[in-house]
């Protein structure tokens, strides 16, 4: 018989990367060949390392004397005398790097330049401040493997519109969150080349952003802006994408542009929409997307008929965020999406009579997340029993009483429950969760800060087949899960 031991490193190296820090960590413990290769180069690249300035001469110590190969890193300082200090860090970790982010109040040009230079195989970097220009002598560089940039807060100054082309003229990947005006032109100066754009507008922009005519290879697209005053406004800047894949349109769309989008798209696959502008009989021109398979619908919907006659087989995920509605319109859920086995709500208004409706016609669920249902209430838990599929649950801040776990339903398949974000689970609430779902494989307890340690110890004593994860709030010189990170866009 084969053991463990007798497994290839390269065997060990794969099962490490799909661990998460955490499990890591414990299977680390085991010997040192395990320490080694957990944190060897596939596993790590999921794993981004965050550096503040307020380190202690120890702590700074024992970080500079790490063996451990990162790939994803964290700077984060306020003041100029720990720059020093941060070039120290990318000396022992830069030349491994391919993401980067930088969160500071103000980044000027030249230190901006020393810190890339540290890290020569950075291919994404993310600004969280102000890049400020300033008067210098010096000769710019060109970082011609770094394809994403992304630049939040404050943004940059127009005068900078020179100098971002000139540090990192390959860019496919642009994310200008909190950008001025001069985000257009930077937007035009890479059009042709971006294959990932995500741009928070605002009114002024406007018509110069949908008369951009550059945009023809974009792939992914994020775009946000406020309530328009003019509905009439129509985003022709859509009509040149045939190439969109994924799109996120989170400000109110109207018609003519949704008429639009929903004839040049045909090869769309993920798409976030706000229809609360919308009427019925436009919405029904989704159903010319014939690749989709994620979608996400936002905004205030009071027309109970509005998914009636609209059938999008090919959806198996479906997004509900921040919808209000009226009682109708679950009444078509099931047949507006007959394949969706994911499923999220994200709606204050939703009742137990339309879970009711939903566990009755939607059986094939295997994941659903109720999320800030305020007006569910217990005895809307135990419809839950019509989903036998259900693999995975996830309740965020919903009003769950004391006693709501014991009369939960026994989801046979259930093996993933996740729950938080609310003040009104006890420790008594959740020490009744293994009686609920005896089968759990992962239980997640959330930001419930009248759920105690010793709670949570205890339900780790009883339920030793399950991963019992607490998440607080991490230390920020800790290593942690990367939310972020080098994307598809590498092509």
């Amino acid at each position: 018989m084969v053991k463990i031991r007798d497994l290839p490193e390269e065997v060990l190296v794969l099962i490490f990367s799909y661990l998460k820090l955490r499990e890591r960590k414990t299977a680390a413990r085991v010997s040192r060949q395990w320490h080694r290769l957990a944190f060897t180069d596939r596993p790590m690249r999921t794993i981004v390392l965050h550096v503040v300035d307020y380190l202690n001469q120890k702590e700074r110590k024992i970080l500079l004397k790490s063996n451990r190969c990162y790939r994803n890193l964290t700077l984060e300082w306020t003041e100029a005398s720990s720059v020093p200090f941060l070039l120290e860090v990318l000396d022992k970790f830069g030349t491994e790097l391919h993401s980067l982010k930088l969160a500071t109040y103000v980044v000027t040009p030249p230190i901006l330049v020393r810190f890339l230079l540290k890290a020569p195989s950075l291919r994404q970097l993310m600004v969280e401040g102000s890049v400020c220009n300033e008067d210098c002598d010096m000769v710019l560089p060109v970082f011609k493997g770094i394809r994403a940039l992304e630049m939040t807060q404050r943004g940059f100054e127009s005068e900078l519109c020179d100098v971002i082309p000139a540090l990192f003229p390959n860019l496919v990947s642009l994310d200008l969150v909190g950008a001025e005006d001069a985000a257009i032109d930077l937007i035009g100066f890479y059009g042709k080349q971006l294959k990932f754009l995500h741009v928070l507008l605002e009114f002024s922009q406007f018509q110069r952003f949908s008369n951009l005519n550059c945009l023809t290879g974009l792939e992914r697209m994020h775009v946000f802006w406020p309530q328009p005053s003019d509905f009439r406004q129509v985003f022709s800047v859509f009509e040149q994408m045939d190439a969109i894949q994924s799109a996120s349109l989170t400000g109110p769309v109207n018609e003519a542009t949704f008429d639009l989008i929903c004839r040049r798209w045909k090869n769309i696959t993920s798409l976030c929409v706000n229809v609360q502008s919308l009427k019925a009989a436009s919405f029904r021109n989704i159903a010319a997307f014939k690749k989709l398979k994620v979608l996400k619908l936002q905004g205030s919907i009071r027309d109970s008929n509005f998914l009636k006659d609209v059938q999008l087989p090919t959806v198996t995920h479906l997004v509900l965020d921040g919808i209000s509605t009226n009682c109708g319109f679950y009444n078509h859920m099931s047949t507006f999406v007959p394949n969706v086995w994911m499923l999220k709500i994200y709606d204050h208004t939703f009742e137990n009579a339309q879970l009711r409706l939903i566990t009755k016609t939607m059986t094939s669920l295997r994941v659903l997340s109720l999320d800030y249902c305020y007006q569910i209430k217990d005895e809307g838990f135990q419809l839950l029993n019509n989903l036998t599929n259900l693999l995975e649950l996830r309740c965020w801040s919903i009003s769950i009483s004391e006693n709501a776990f014991i009369r939960f339903p026994k989801c046979p398949n259930l093996r993933t429950f996740s729950v938080g974000g609310s003040g009104w689970i006890t420790n008594k609430t959740v020490l009744d969760i293994p009686k609920a779902f005896p089968h759990l494989r992962e239980l997640h307890v959330v930001d419930c800060f009248k759920v105690d340690e010793d709670t949570i110890y205890t339900l780790q004593e009883s339920m030793r087949k399950c991963a019992v994860v607490r998440l607080e709030k991490p230390e920020l010189d800790r290593e942690v899960e990367a939310v972020w990170g080098w994307n598809h866009c590498d092509k």
